[in-house]
């Protein structure tokens, strides 16, 4: 006897195969709301962006650069 497959199945394989997708964009929103929280309490910290698209964080008056700005925070 084989099982019926119904609307049901399909959408959850449907919903199933896209919690990767979704796990890796809620990631990626928490991670910039995290980012805008620091440069919002943190005025001295600027953006620089090269032609790739990079990111690079920037503190003044003493020049650093970092790939994250919660490590410019402390200086």
């Amino acid at each position: 006897m084989s099982r019926i497959f119904t609307l049901a199945d399909a959408r959850d394989e449907k919903r199933n195969a896209e919690l990767p997708a979704l796990a890796r964009a809620d990631a990626k929103r928490a991670d910039a709301a995290r980012i805008a929280a620091i440069l919002a309490a943190n005025p001295q910290i600027g953006i620089l962006q090269n032609e790739k698209g990079q990111r690079f964080y920037v503190n003044f008056p003493i020049y650093a650069e970092a790939r994250d700005p919660a490590s410019l925070v402390q200086l």
